[in-house]
C-alpha cells in the first residue's frame, strides 16, 4: 500500500522541470509514489518519470493528480521550489497531524490526508489563488493546521534558479482581475481581499478573517493564516491549534530576520 503520494503540478512554460522533479525524487522516500502533472499541451519532457498531460485551470489539474493518487497522504507542492527532504515531512505529519490538513509556512505547498481532502469536495475549478480555496474549506472542518517553513525541506526560490516569468498565468490573472473590476497593477492583498469579499456564500471561515489586534501588524496572508486556525481553536479548544497559532508568528518572526 501507498502511504504518501507526492503531487506536482507543472505549468506550461517552466523551463526547468527537470530540475525540480529531480529534487522531488531525491528528496522522496524510495515508497512514497509521484504525480506529475504538466498543464497544457507544450512542455520538456521529463526523463524517468511518468508525466500526465492535462488541459484545463489549476483546481482541475489538482483534482486530475488526486484522482490518479493512491497514497493516505497528499502531498501537494509548488513547481516554484527545489525540495530537499519530504521523507522527513511526512514522518512528522504522520506521527503528529495525521488527519488534518498542514499549510508549510508562507509557501504554496501543503501536506492532507486524501480523505479530508475528499470531505471538503476537492479541488475547484479556480486557476488563480485555488490554494487559499482548499485551506478556507479544511478550516471550515476545523482541519487546518500551520508548522513553520522547514529549511531542510525545500529552499532556493524562483529567484534563485532562475524560472521565467510565467505568461500563462499572469494571462489568467488579468482575467481574473478583469471580471472582478480590478485594476491590472493589483496587489496580491489586493487580490485576496477580493476573493474573501462576499465569500461568506462559499465559505464559513471568511467573516472572520479581518477580526486581528492592529498591534501585530501583520501581512494579510499572516493575518488570515493566524484568523483561521484561532477560529478553530476556539470552537474545538483542541491544543493544536493554539500551538499552530504560536508556530504562524513564529514563521512571520522568522523571516523579518532573514
Amino acid at each position: 500500500m501507498v502511504m504518501t503520494s507526492v503531487n506536482l503540478i507543472i505549468r506550461e512554460n517552466n523551463e526547468v522541470i527537470e530540475k525540480i522533479v529531480e529534487s522531488v525524487t531525491n528528496s522522496a522516500d524510495s515508497s512514497m509514489e509521484i504525480v506529475v502533472i504538466q498543464k497544457g499541451t507544450k512542455g520538456a519532457s521529463i526523463r524517468g518519470i511518468n508525466a500526465y498531460r492535462f488541459e484545463g485551470s489549476m483546481g482541475q489539474a489538482r483534482s486530475y493528480a488526486l484522482m490518479k493518487s493512491n497514497g493516505k497522504y497528499i502531498i501537494s507542492l509548488s513547481d516554484r521550489l527545489l525540495y530537499k527532504d519530504l521523507t522527513s515531512l511526512e514522518q512528522i505529519y504522520s506521527g503528529k497531524f495525521d488527519g488534518y490538513g498542514v499549510k508549510v509556512g508562507n509557501s504554496s505547498f501543503f501536506l492532507v490526508t486524501q480523505r479530508a481532502l475528499l470531505q471538503s469536495l476537492g479541488f475547484r475549478d479556480l486557476d488563480y489563488l485555488d490554494d487559499w480555496d482548499i485551506l478556507f474549506r479544511l478550516t471550515d472542518m476545523n482541519r487546518l493546521l500551520f508548522i513553520t517553513e522547514q529549511d531542510y525541506v525545500s529552499g532556493q526560490i524562483e529567484n534563485e534558479i532562475n524560472l521565467p516569468k510565467r505568461s500563462g498565468l499572469f494571462k489568467r490573472k488579468n482575467v481574473f482581475l478583469d471580471s472582478a473590476g480590478l485594476p491590472q497593477d493589483s496587489s496580491t492583498e489586493q487580490i485576496l481581499k477580493e476573493l474573501v469579499k462576499g465569500a461568506d456564500k462559499d465559505y464559513k471561515c471568511t467573516r472572520f478573517l479581518d477580526d486581528f489586534p492592529a498591534k501585530y501588524n501583520l501581512p494579510l496572508a499572516y493575518r488570515y493564516y493566524y484568523n483561521m486556525i484561532r477560529l478553530e481553536y476556539f470552537r474545538t479548544m483542541n491544543p493544536l491549534f493554539k500551538e499552530s497559532m504560536d508556530l504562524v508568528m513564529k514563521d512571520y518572526e522568522k523571516g523579518l530576520g532573514q
